[in-house]
This record gives structure tokens, sequence and C-alpha cells, in this order.
């Protein structure tokens, strides 16, 4: 489940979906490392992806201080600018994309 905490996810649905993976949306990851709201929200999600056996991952991570809060709060996945740059990796085997 995608962006979880913005829009019109229905948090009552988890249960019902059971998703794989849950993620945390970069409106709650930017700064959570100076802002306590960020941070308890953050925490409650984890929790309840952990009490449903969801993958916590974390999305939008710039800076090495949201990457150890995030990582205490129990989001060991996380992806963004911190890690790298997004770039395109062909998988063996399948199609190339036109040029």
């Amino acid at each position: 489940m995608d962006d979880v905490g913005q829009g019109f996810n229905d948090v009552s649905m988890l249960s019902q979906l059971e998703p794989d993976i849950i993620k945390l949306d970069r409106a709650f990851v930017r700064e959570i490392d100076k802002d306590a709201d960020k941070r308890r929200v953050a925490k409650t999600i984890s929790r309840l992806a952990q009490s449903i056996g969801s993958v916590r991952l974390a999305e939008g991570v710039e800076t090495k201080a949201e990457a150890d809060v995030l990582l205490e709060l129990g989001f060991g996945w996380q992806q963004g600018f911190y890690y790298g740059r997004p770039s395109f990796q062909p998988v063996p085997g399948e199609a190339k994309r036109a040029e």
C-alpha cells in the first residue's frame, strides 16, 4: 500500500487487504528527525504495519538523520536520495526499452 497517511488511503482497509508492504509517504519522512508529530504518526503506522505482518518502507529519505530515526521506528526498508538517485536497471531476460 503506497503513500500511507496521504490522500484517500483508508486505514480500515489494511486488515482486509493484508498488504505485503506499507510505504510511508515522504510527507512524513521529510525532517522527521526535527518533528515530534511526524515521529508519532510514523511510529503508529509502523506498529500497525508490524501487527498485520507488512514490511515497513519509508520513501523520500534524504538525510542520515532521517534514515536513523526511521530505522529506530522500525522502517528497515528505505528509499530516497540519501541512498542514491533513481536509475533504470534492466532486468536480464526482459525486453529493453526502445530507443
